[in-house]
């Protein structure tokens, strides 16, 4: 938790901190306990309360009882006094939700990824949904702060743009942020998907009372959002969490397109390595003559759906791929020395069920921290939503969250 120093011209760095506590404090919580929480003084905690509450983002609620004295009254968020728009950017599906201040879903839709239309037409089609979601939600438009889209790296912040991001045919250097910005008259920012999905725990899930952790995300590709002190790394360029072509020792017959090896974690996920470990286990599959991800998507994930009904051979290729992700999280968690792990991502939604026991076994074997203990391993509560959620959150968080940066005393 943030906290906020009791210097006047640093109001703006009070106000976030204070707003950001009682975002944390759903049943609510009393003024007392906000200058406890924030070390803020009570003049101080008056003066920024009243402001919120004049400004509507904050609202007196229930009065209770706490031993001899005036009963505290308790402060609430007002949830819907913004909301946001996040987007996930997948090679096979796009995903949109709206969210409150307190990051809950408010309305959420998936569509298939256009498969024949180039980027623009994409981006135009991305334009018109998100258009008809804020229509289909009922808020003013002036209630929605802005549009977070999520996408694979590499992207580039400062031109706002996805670099050749893999699976997506076609997507050499698109540029999202300005052409969206300019059609639904929004802001909108652009982030890596695991560094939204590191965003999203630390908002709404798993993270918001962990410190410091690795957010692991399996899905169509695999990252980590790396969280230290509550706040998401995003690295220099915005593309940090990069672990995908780390050496496994388990050799494939086909090189990584990208490092050049075949032992890379990366083209042991590969979907068509998955395909194959199927197609060795017995289990069929189509012929794939087509150069569509999302058609290679589709018959990887039949195998681990086959994994996930206990069909012979597919189990242990489940858990092949889980224990070779987890002993390169378990040297990440070394690196960094945090003894936390959240996974999440579609993929681990449908491995969970029966690796996760593997899974924190392996990660322990692979933890090397300097003072000895375990590491704790989480599953999201946020399911296939995360990236979207993520997305809608790191504009909530630009524009709420404390930020010690902009606080340079001269």
């Amino acid at each position: 938790m943030q906290r906020g120093t009791n210097l006047g011209r640093l109001g703006g760095y009070n106000q976030a901190v204070v707003l950001e506590s009682i975002r944390r404090a759903p049943e609510g919580i009393s003024r007392v306990e906000l200058a406890g929480s924030t070390g803020l003084s009570p003049q101080t905690i008056s003066n920024v309360v009243r402001r919120l509450l004049d400004d509507g983002w904050v609202r007196e609620g229930r009065t209770v009882i706490s031993g001899p004295g005036k009963p505290r009254t308790l402060l609430e968020l007002v949830p819907d006094r913004l909301v946001s728009v996040g987007i996930h950017l997948d090679p096979s599906m796009l995903t949109y939700v709206i969210v409150d201040l307190r990051g809950t879903i408010v309305l959420r839709r998936r569509v298939p990824l256009p498969t024949a239309g180039t980027p623009e037409e994409t981006v135009a089609a991305i334009a018109a949904e998100v258009n008809a979601l804020i229509e289909e939600s009922g808020y003013p438009r002036a209630n929605v702060v802005g549009v977070g889209v999520a996408s694979p790296g590499p992207v580039d912040l400062e031109r706002g743009a996805v670099i050749a991001p893999p699976l997506l045919t076609g997507w050499g250097e698109v540029e999202l942020t300005a052409p969206l910005r300019e059609v639904l008259g929004l802001e909108v920012v652009l982030a890596k998907d695991t560094v939204a999905a590191a965003t999203a725990e630390v908002w709404v899930g798993q993270g918001q009372d962990l410190r410091d952790f690795v957010c692991v995300y399996v899905g169509t590709g695999i990252g980590a959002g790396l969280v230290v002190d509550s706040q998401v790394l995003s690295g220099q360029t915005g593309n940090a969490g990069e672990f995908g072509h780390l050496i496994t020792g388990v050799q494939q017959p086909v090189d990584c397109t990208v490092c050049g090896r075949n032992d890379c974690l990366a083209i042991n996920l590969n979907f068509d390595t998955v395909i194959r470990l199927g197609r060795e286990a017995g289990i069929e599959s189509a012929e794939l003559d087509s150069a569509q991800a999302g058609d290679h998507i589709r018959a990887a994930a039949a195998v681990i759906d086959a994994a996930d009904r206990g069909v012979d051979g597919a189990r242990e290729i489940g858990l092949q791929l889980a224990e070779q992700v987890a002993r390169a999280v378990g040297h990440i968690c070394s690196l960094m020395d945090v003894d936390q792990a959240v996974i999440c991502g579609p993929l681990w939604e449908q491995l969970r069920g029966y690796v996760t026991d593997e899974v924190t076994t392996q990660i322990n074997e692979s933890f090397h921290g300097t003072l000895e203990r375990p590491v704790t391993v989480l599953s999201s509560t946020l399911g296939g939503w995360i990236s979207a959620i993520g997305g809608a959150c790191v504009v909530l968080d630009d524009l709420l969250a404390p930020k010690t940066s902009g606080l340079l005393l001269r």
